[in-house]
C-alpha cells in the first residue's frame, strides 16, 4: 500500500512523496533519523557543533543587526494577523505550541495531503529533539509565496520562505516547504545510493543551459505587455531563438486569479507556442547538463538545493527574493549571477563556454556549499540558532499565560510518514 502526499510549491508542480508502508524508504530513514537524533542528543550537542560542521548562517546575522537596538513590546509576537497565512510557533519547555489559522489543502485521515505546515513543524520537532536545551522562544512564521501583507505591520521579526534579498528592512528567510522536502529526499537518496545525485564528469556533460518549470509569473501583473516580459516568458523566447544553447521545456502553466483577462489570455498564447515536457527528476537529469538556469516564477523559484547539489554550474537570475541561504552564496565562487529578464544570459553563457575551469570549479564549489549546508542536519541547525535569536530579541510569555489568553495549541508531532494523528 502506498500513501501519497502533494505539496503545492510557489514554482513547480506538486510534489509526490510516495511512501510505501511496511517498504524500506522512507519508513527506515525516519527510524534513521530518529536514532540519529537520539545518538546527537546524548552526546549534547549545540550551537557551536552546528559551527563547526557548518550551516548558512548569513540571514540571521543580518536580523540581529536589524534588530539588535529595537524594543519588542511583550505579546508583540502574538500579536498576528488574521490572515490564514501568519503562524506564531512558540517552544515552552522543549515541546511546540501554534497559534494561528492556516489554509490547506486535502483531506484528514489516512490519505493526507500534506500541507506546508507539515513540512515546516516537521523540521522544528526535530530541532527540538535534537537539542534539547533550546530556550523557549516565540517565532512568527507567514507562509505564501511571500510573506503576507498583514504580517509587514506586525512590530517583531516576521520569518518568510522568500525574503528580500539586499534591503534591510524585510523579514527573515525560512527554509521552504519544497526546500525540507528536497533535503529529506537527498538524506534518503545518500543512505540507500550511496551518493545523493548522478555522478557526470564536467567534460561528459553537455554544453547547453537546462531549465524546466511551470509557466507563471508574479501575482500582479499590470497588462499583457508586461506578461510577455515576466522572466519565464522571456527565457521561453530567448530558447527559440537560442535552442542549440537552451534545453528548455514548460511542465505546465500556473495561471493567477488575480490577472486580468488579457494579461491571462497572453500567457495561454506564451505556452502554447512554447516546448512542453513531463516533470523530471531533477537528482537524475540536472548533472547530465553544465548549465542550470534558476528563473524567478511567482517569486524565488525554491529550487536551489537540487541545482546546486548537481555539480553544474547554475545560472541565478538576479531578483529581488532569494531563499534563506541566499545570504551566504558568493557571486562565481558558487554560482553566476544573470540580469534581471535574462537579458545577458546568451552573452555569459558565452563567456562560461570559453572559460571551462573557471565553469566547472563554479559547479563543484556549489555542490560543496549545498551538501554542507542545506542538508537536513544542517537545516535542523538553522532552526536552533532562529529559536535563539528570537529568545534574544523577544521575552517569552510563560505557557500558563499563553494558554489562557490566546487560543495556542500543542502541535502534534508528525509520524514517520508525515501524518497527524488528532
Amino acid at each position: 500500500m502506498w500513501i501519497v502526499f502533494f505539496l503545492q510549491c510557489a514554482t513547480s508542480a506538486p510534489i509526490q512523496v510516495g511512501i510505501e508502508q511496511g517498504g524500506h524508504s522512507f519508513q527506515n530513514l525516519m527510524r534513521r533519523e530518529t536514532t540519529s537524533a537520539r545518538s546527537e542528543l546524548e552526546a549534547g550537542t549545540g550551537l557551536d557543533e552546528c559551527k563547526e560542521s557548518g550551516f548558512p548562517g548569513g540571514e540571521l546575522r543580518k536580523a540581529r543587526k536589524r534588530w539588535a537596538s529595537k524594543q519588542l513590546q511583550r505579546d508583540a509576537t502574538m500579536k498576528i494577523p488574521h490572515d490564514n497565512a501568519t503562524i506564531v510557533y512558540a517552544v515552552r519547555g522543549g515541546k511546540l505550541y501554534r497559534a494561528g489559522t492556516l489554509k490547506v489543502g486535502g483531506e484528514t485521515g489516512d490519505a493526507y495531503a500534506a500541507g506546508d505546515n507539515v513540512f515546516c513543524e516537521a523540521l522544528l520537532w526535530r530541532t527540538l529533539r535534537r537539542f534539547p536545551e533550546l530556550p523557549d522562544a516565540d517565532l512568527v512564521l507567514s507562509y505564501g509565496d511571500t510573506e503576507s501583507p498583514d504580517s509587514d505591520l506586525m512590530r517583531a521579526p516576521v520569518f518568510t520562505f522568500s525574503p528580500p534579498r539586499d534591503h534591510d528592512d524585510g523579514d527573515v528567510g525560512f527554509p521552504s516547504p519544497y526546500l525540507i522536502n528536497e533535503a529529506l529526499d537527498m538524506k534518503e537518496r545518500t543512505a540507500l545510493k550511496g551518493s545523493l545525485v548522478k555522478q557526470v564528469p564536467w567534460e561528459k556533460k553537455m554544453p547547453q543551459a537546462y531549465w524546466r518549470g511551470s509557466l507563471t509569473g508574479r501575482s500582479h501583473i499590470e497588462n499583457a505587455s508586461m506578461a510577455s516580459r515576466e522572466s519565464r516568458a522571456q527565457l521561453a523566447k530567448l530558447a527559440t531563438m537560442h535552442s542549440e544553447d537552451i534545453d528548455f521545456a514548460f511542465t505546465g502553466v500556473d495561471l493567477k486569479d488575480s490577472w486580468g483577462k488579457h494579461v491571462t489570455s497572453r500567457m495561454r498564447k506564451i505556452y502554447k507556442h512554447s516546448l512542453h515536457s513531463e516533470s523530471v527528476n531533477f537528482y537524475e537529469v540536472l548533472p547530465q547538463y553544465k548549465y542550470l538556469l534558476d528563473v524567478d516564477g511567482v517569486s524565488v523559484a525554491w529550487r536551489g538545493l537540487p541545482l546546486l547539489a548537481s555539480g553544474s554550474l547554475v545560472l541565478l537570475e538576479t531578483g529581488e527574493r532569494g531563499e534563506f541561504f541566499f545570504q551566504d552564496l558568493k557571486p562565481w565562487v558558487h554560482y553566476v549571477p544573470v540580469k534581471k529578464g535574462l537579458t545577458d544570459l546568451m552573452a555569459i553563457l558565452s563567456y562560461l563556454k570559453e572559460r571551462e575551469g573557471t565553469a566547472r570549479r563554479i559547479g563543484l564549489n556549489g555542490r560543496q556549499f549545498a551538501l554542507t549546508n542545506l542538508s537536513l542536519a544542517s537545516l535542523e541547525c538553522y532552526c536552533l540558532d532562529a529559536l535563539k535569536f528570537m529568545s534574544e530579541v523577544a521575552t517569552p510569555i510563560p505557557l500558563p499565560e499563553l494558554q489562557r489568553r490566546y487560543d495556542i495549541h500543542l502541535v502534534p508531532e508528525p509520524d514517520e510518514h508525515l501524518r497527524i494523528h488528532n
